[in-house]
C-alpha cells in the first residue's frame, strides 16, 4: 500500500490500520466469508450466521425449556432433585390433583427432562439427568440478579 493509498483512506498510522482492514475484509468477502464492523469492541469481527444445525439445535432446546416452563413443573422438577417420587408423593409436594400432575409429567417425560421405572403398579421419576436441576439453580442466580438491580432503583 502506497503513502498516496494511506492518505485518501484518512491519512495517518490509524488509517492505514483502517485501510487494512477494508483490503482485508473484502479479501475475506472474496472467500465467502462474512465480516462486520462491531460497534462495542471497534473492530471488524467475523460474523457468523446461524445455519441449519444450529436451528434445529435451538427449537429443541426451546421445546425442553418450554417443557418446564409451569409452576407445577418447576416444582416437579426441584422435588426431583432429591431423589426419584411416585405420582401421589409428586402431587403432595406440589399440592395437586394427581391427574394434573400426571399431565404434567407426561410432558416433562415427553421431553426428555424425566425418565421413569416401574416397580410392580408404581411408577417412580427422576431427573433424567442431574444437571437438569441446574436449570433452577441457574434462574434462581438470574431472579436473585434481578431483584438486586430493582432495589437500587428504590435506594
Amino acid at each position: 500500500m502506497t503513502y498516496d493509498r494511506i492518505e485518501q483512506l484518512g491519512g495517518g498510522l490509524r488509517g492505514w490500520f483502517e485501510g487494512l482492514a477494508a483490503v482485508c475484509i473484502r479479501q475475506a468477502c472474496l472467500n465467502d466469508e462474512q465480516w462486520m464492523y462491531g460497534s462495542l469492541n471497534k473492530k471488524y469481527v467475523k460474523m457468523r450466521k446461524m445455519n441449519k444445525k444450529d436451528q434445529k439445535r435451538y427449537e429443541k432446546q426451546a421445546e425442553m425449556l418450554a417443557s418446564i416452563a409451569h409452576p407445577i413443573r418447576v416444582g416437579i422438577v426441584d422435588f426431583l432433585t432429591e431423589d426419584e417420587a411416585c405420582v401421589a408423593d409428586i402431587a403432595e409436594y406440589v399440592g395437586s390433583e394427581r391427574s394434573n400432575v400426571s399431565r404434567h409429567l407426561s410432558v416433562l417425560l415427553k421431553s426428555g427432562a424425566l425418565v421413569c421405572r416401574k416397580d410392580g403398579l408404581q411408577v417412580f421419576y427422576s431427573l433424567s439427568t442431574p444437571c437438569t436441576a441446574k436449570f433452577l439453580e441457574c434462574a434462581n442466580r438470574v431472579l436473585q440478579y434481578k431483584f438486586k438491580e430493582e432495589a437500587k432503583l428504590y435506594e
